[in-house]
């Protein structure tokens, strides 16, 4: 990715774009909802509660004013008092294209201090692990959540160089 990332919080004015970003996400939606389609006030509900319970940061990422990617991380998750990375949203348009590495690099970056990364997926999605795969994620083991959902937990080293 040639033009840095930047971040900034994700406000109330951002949920139509991140609605039509996951409304070109099939299989998350799929997966996440249960259907193929989300409005405005699921999607504004769904953010409210992932900050409830986990006490993450939804972040926009731009790159020249425009939003390329919404991610959702938590800096010191409960399990096991380190950074998760939960979400990470790519605008169509810029899939394929670097922008999730320059985020997720970003991201590694912030949190430097710790030693790595989490991330996991449905076991199922191998999709999903690719794309973490080429993240420079690695598979660290698996756990089930509580609807008894099987997932693959990801690490990522901090100390990787970009």
């Amino acid at each position: 990715m040639e033009r840095r990332v930047r971040s900034r919080p994700l406000h109330p004015s951002d949920i139509d774009t991140v609605v039509q970003f996951v409304s070109q996400s099939p299989q998350w939606l799929t997966y996440e909802w249960g259907q193929s389609k989300v409005e405005h006030d699921e999607w504004s509900s769904y953010m409210d509660e992932a900050v409830r319970e986990f006490g993450g940061e939804w972040l926009v990422w731009e790159i020249d004013d425009t939003c390329v990617a919404v991610t959702f991380h938590v800096d010191e998750a409960e399990s096991n008092h380190k950074p998760w990375l939960g979400i990470i949203i790519v605008a169509p348009l810029f899939r394929g294209r670097g922008v999730a590495r320059a985020v997720v690099d970003e991201l590694c970056f912030r949190k430097k201090e710790q030693l790595v990364l989490f991330a996991a997926v449905p076991i199922s999605a191998y999709e999903w692990l690719d794309f973490l795969g080429h993240l420079q994620f690695e598979q660290y083991g698996v756990q089930k959540d509580l609807k008894e959902r099987e997932f693959l937990i990801l690490t990522r080293s901090l100390t990787t160089n970009k």
